[in-house]
């Protein structure tokens, strides 16, 4: 028999596995796109000088 507090830990794990896992997709696309931003950035300072 499975007590409902076992099952409560196994499914907020999961929950918690789940945030952490959108999190660091959310941080990766993150930082690609402020590279990508800091780059256009870069290139217009060079073109305006």
């Amino acid at each position: 028999m499975i007590w409902p507090n076992q099952v409560f830990g196994l499914t907020s794990q999961v929950f918690y596995h789940k945030l952490f896992a959108i999190y660091l997709v959310r941080f990766s696309l993150c930082k690609t796109w402020l590279k990508k931003i800091v780059n256009i950035t870069s290139a217009s300072k060079k073109v305006e000088k």
